[in-house]
């Protein structure tokens, strides 16, 4: 009858310290899985948050939100953006570029010109002839020397991911006229 006692609280202490020991890797792992996605930089960013955060893009982000095209490029997507840098918008003569912030449809147009429905890595576009823009119009593409140009614009840095898409810096503004 001892025998049988001391094997039940041998068996008994065994079950308990298996139960404490996964309640302890469970509480460990969520540890471990909270701290990994507080690793990842990128997690929970949108364009939108992208382009806001990046230096150089003052004016094309001022833009959505002045085109109302925020909750757009936040939303679902995937989309590809083209964004020109500051200096690609400081090259348009002043009247027009504060005529085009002054007109919210004007503005709307030229941002959606800037972004491709569904993603585009930079190497999927040097193999395209065209692209479809988000507003509806066909642009060329072609490739110079290695850099891909949509029109007549280059990107000059590519594959800057988001969570709903992707973001090509391009040197130009994709106006009506190139």
């Amino acid at each position: 009858m001892r025998t049988l006692s001391l094997l039940t609280a041998l068996v008994s202490t065994l079950v308990l310290a298996a139960c404490s020991s996964g309640d302890a890797d469970s509480s460990d792992s969520a540890a471990t899985g909270d701290s990994f996605l507080a690793d990842v930089p990128d997690a929970g960013r949108d364009l939108v948050s992208v382009i806001e955060d990046r230096e150089g893009f003052s004016v094309f982000s001022r833009g959505i939100a002045e085109a109302g095209l925020i909750g757009s490029l936040r939303g679902s997507g995937p989309f590809t953006v083209l964004a020109p840098s500051d200096s690609a918008f400081n090259a348009l003569p002043p009247s027009q570029l504060a005529a085009l912030m002054a007109d919210s449809t004007a503005l709307a147009d030229l941002i959606q010109q800037h972004v491709i429905p569904g993603i585009l890595t930079a190497a999927d576009i040097q193999g395209m002839t065209s692209v479809t823009t988000l507003q509806g119009r066909t642009l060329p593409v072609r490739v110079e020397g290695g850099v891909a140009r949509v029109r007549d614009v280059a990107i000059v840095e590519g594959d800057i991911e988001a969570d709903n898409g992707i973001i090509h810096i391009i040197d130009g503004v994709l106006a009506s006229g190139n």
